[in-house]
């Protein structure tokens, strides 16, 4: 239940007393003959509801005054008890039950229970929205609700009392921010995923603030305003914070009707970038594997790469570079040529090579080996270089571009500022190689890159050359097992 549903559910056995906050005047004097009294939606006027509680109390220290508000009175003795958003269970019961009051055996059909699941995880499980889309029952099926809570403001609203909206409450809560922090909340809403202090300052840091109050105080009034809740601490057990759903939703809709969207999401799209960049140069690492999971949970990184025209220039290219390197790892290098394709349209000219080679390395793994190569720039980039020596190779065409292939990739493999690229030559130069019967050279390259980087990268980079290594051994018949397990830690 909700904070004003559990006060009068804990008033209602003592006999105590339910006053609405809002129809008070200061000078009201508590009900007679009671010890208990409840103060309901308090946040209407604070101010007023703290001067009144703290009038009581003094009269009678015999009186408990029980206050529903999004925020705490700030009175002496006062005791704050924050009302969590319901487990999933009892939201799905709630939101049932609400819903075949108006509509018996709603949501009956098997394929209805995922959906309900999903509805109420939507609304962040919180009862007065989950009552007023169950309201929604009698025109929606669960389906078609689903469908329109991308929108939730549009949905969850009693037209028989306007006022209990979603959108009338956040309006109210929303206009007794001081500026600053309206503006703050705003561009919080560009964050998709649990954002933290330092993420805030790098995104509303860049927002006008006309009372230039430091982000840090704007955040920590946005959490006592239950704007703003605590999320999951960071595995680093950094706190971490994000928008409810629909607070988002609210955050969003002010943000688009400001003139300070574009601002916005090029602050937002620029922390982003840095973020995604600062992950995937871990991704051949020990700690990749942390790495690949706290950038499949980046939220907005696909949309950000879906809309580049809407971020700056040099934030798109990285972003783009940091998801490519991730489908790298994930082996899915070709599934995000749309999405590289948008960024390259959006930079126009000159691209960054870096971005030309990522896409040519599609087209080559496409079996599009020609137009890989006319892609490629004139560059020096070991991006670019390793791109056109994988290309030469898959080619093969002459003898001469077979050689060019294996030195450029022998070059590469000796490089010492990326354990990726000099693994991933190595391999490539070793099949080259060992296709035109040079197992001793083979050998020797591998080894060199193996015991260069195993003790830089985690175990699952390693693994391309390590099986090639042991391809190798075998075809020389040696068989020997100290070779085919290079020095370093064994790939699991």
């Amino acid at each position: 239940m909700g904070k004003s549903q559990l006060a009068r559910a804990h008033a209602s056995p003592r006999g105590a007393a339910i006053l609405e906050a809002s129809h008070l005047g200061r000078d009201a004097l508590p009900p007679v003959e009671v010890d208990l009294v409840v103060l309901d939606h308090a946040d209407a006027d604070l101010p007023a509801a703290a001067a009144l509680a703290r009038a009581w109390l003094e009269d009678d220290s015999d009186l408990r005054v029980v206050v529903t508000s999004r925020q705490r009175l700030g009175i002496p003795n006062e005791h704050v008890v924050e009302v969590a958003p319901l487990d999933p269970e009892a939201a799905v019961e709630l939101f049932l039950t609400t819903a075949r009051a108006a509509r018996p055996g709603y949501a009956s059909a098997p394929e209805d229970a995922e959906r309900v699941v999903r509805i109420v995880d939507l609304l962040d499980r919180l009862p007065l929205a989950l009552r007023l889309a169950a309201a929604r029952a009698s025109l929606l099926q669960p389906a078609d609700l689903l469908d329109r809570l991308h929108s939730p403001l549009e949905v969850l609203h009693d037209a028989a009392e306007p006022d209990r909206s979603l959108r009338a409450l956040l309006d109210a809560s929303f206009d007794r921010l001081p500026p600053d922090a309206r503006t703050a909340l705003a561009w919080l809403g560009t964050f998709d995923c649990p954002f933290d202090v330092a993420a805030a300052e790098a995104v509303a840091g860049h927002a006008p603030r006309g009372d230039g109050t430091p982000v840090l105080d704007l955040l920590q009034l946005l959490v006592e305003r239950s704007l703003l809740a605590r999320a999951e601490d960071a595995p680093s057990g950094g706190a971490r914070f994000e928008l409810l759903r629909v607070v988002r939703a609210y955050a969003r809709a002010a943000l688009a009707t400001s003139e300070q969207a574009e601002a916005a999401a090029g602050a937002h799209g620029a922390w982003l970038a840095d973020r995604a960049t600062a992950l995937a140069s871990t991704l051949g690492g020990p700690r990749g594997p942390a790495a690949i999971r706290a950038l499949k949970s980046l939220g907005g990184l696909t949309e950000a790469l879906e809309h580049p025209e809407r971020l700056p220039r040099d934030a798109a290219g990285r972003l783009d570079l940091a998801f490519d390197r991730l489908c790298q790892h994930r082996g899915s290098g070709t599934d995000h040529a749309f999405l590289l394709d948008g960024v390259l349209a959006a930079a126009g000219t000159p691209a960054d090579p870096r971005l030309l080679a990522a896409r040519a390395r599609i087209d080559r793994r496409r079996g599009d080996v020609a137009d890989a190569l006319g892609r490629l720039p004139d560059s020096d980039l070991p991006a670019v270089r390793l791109e056109r020596a994988a290309c030469l190779a898959a080619a093969d065409r002459i003898r001469d571009t077979a050689t060019e292939a294996v030195e450029l990739h022998r070059s590469l493999a000796r490089r010492r500022d990326d354990p990726i690229v000099e693994l991933n030559a190595a391999a490539r130069a070793g099949q080259l190689l060992a296709a035109r019967g040079k197992l001793e050279e083979v050998a020797d390259l591998l080894d060199d890159a193996l015991s260069a980087t195993s003790t830089r990268v985690g175990p699952l980079p390693l693994v391309g050359c390590w099986l090639e290594a042991a391809r190798v051994e075998l075809l020389r018949g040696r068989g020997d097992r100290r070779r085919c397990a290079p020095a370093g830690p064994r790939p699991r």
